[in-house]
């Protein structure tokens, strides 16, 4: 509850969030319609227009590879009150999803381009993506798409990512040791050494090597002063021991980027490379449950090496085996969790 008034209290104090939170809404709205289109290009409307059907059913009958991108899309359709889920079953309901008005197209394409461009990139590879699979050509790299998932960073998801920042800075010593581990493309690093005026030694881990290298090339704009920042390659889905324990670790956005087998192993990373009286702050999109997704997942999909966002309650308990204490924001957007 208390989560919750803070919420409100930032609605009312920080004009870009309640901006970003506008936007959000609309963004579920549009992403409904373009599911629900999908479904009907890939003859999932067609069919449910028949009867209800079992998962296995429409991702067998229909020829629909990439089961992990269906199981999400449906999710989030029934989330959304268009498809109804019932003993095991999927069946069309009777509301229908509505394309944006002309008024709420201009404002996202005049506040929020680069996410527009992102998200009509993707969806314009969205049907190969379902009906092959993994193997689906790709017109870009994984490393394009994830340089265009900045435009999210500094779009819609700002004022969350902003305040996840401001969490891993407070109550930190003087002169703090800070890890960046899956830093991407540097966008975190940057604003963390933004946040601070003083001293600090920075960590940025990654494990893939091109990213690193955009991320070296991002600090070029930034004056160091008396900031000091190392850049190390890992793979971070092994154990990974780094040359010493750091008063907070951040990792945003990258629990995606890992196949749910092995996230286990990533927050285990996490907490063992945190002082006994460091913390985690993770900013991340969360799930509710299976079959009440955030809007974007099942498009993330599109995109090479994405594996999903957390489902809230697997996460949560998660965080609890490897932390005394975990604080939860903005539906799990943001957590801060205690060594």
């Amino acid at each position: 509850m208390a989560n919750q008034f803070g919420f409100l209290a930032n609605m009312l104090v920080n004009p870009r969030m309640r901006q970003d939170v506008l936007l959000l809404g609309l963004a579920e709205k549009a992403y409904g319609y373009y599911a629900f289109e999908l479904c009907k290009k890939t003859g999932i409307v067609q069919m449910l227009s028949l009867g209800p059907r079992h998962f296995n059913e429409i991702s067998k009958d229909l020829e629909l590879k990439h089961t992990e991108m269906l199981e999400s899309m449906l999710g989030f359709l029934v989330s959304q009150g268009i498809i109804v889920f019932s003993d095991g079953l999927y069946s069309l309901s009777e509301k229908k999803p509505h394309s944006l008005s002309l008024d709420e197209e201009h404002f996202i394409h005049s506040q929020y381009q680069g996410a527009e461009d992102w998200t009509l990139l993707l969806y314009h590879s969205a049907e190969n993506a379902l009906r092959f699979g993994r193997d689906a050509p790709q017109n870009k790299s994984a490393l394009d798409y994830l340089r265009m998932m900045d435009s999210l960073a500094f779009g819609p998801l700002f004022s969350f990512r902003d305040f996840a920042i401001k969490k891993l800075m407070v109550g930190l010593p003087d002169h703090p040791k800070i890890a960046n581990l899956g830093c991407g493309t540097g966008l975190d690093m940057m604003d963390i050494f933004e946040s601070s005026s003083g001293s600090m030694h920075l960590v940025a881990v990654d494990s893939e090597k091109d990213l690193l290298d955009l991320a070296k090339d991002r600090l070029k704009l930034v004056h160091l002063g008396d900031k000091h920042i190392d850049f190390i390659s890992l793979d971070l889905l092994e154990t990974i021991e780094l040359p010493q324990d750091f008063d907070a670790v951040f990792s945003g956005m990258y629990l995606n980027r890992i196949p749910k087998n092995k996230r286990d192993k990533f927050i285990q990373n996490l907490a063992r490379n945190i002082d006994e009286r460091g913390k985690l702050v993770s900013f991340h999109l969360v799930n509710s449950s299976p079959l009440n997704r955030v809007f974007v997942e099942w498009l993330t999909f599109v995109m090479p090496n994405q594996y999903g966002f957390p489902v809230f309650g697997e996460y949560k308990l998660l965080l609890e085996k490897y932390f005394s204490k975990v604080e939860f924001f903005y539906d799990g957007m943001v957590t801060v969790a205690y060594k």
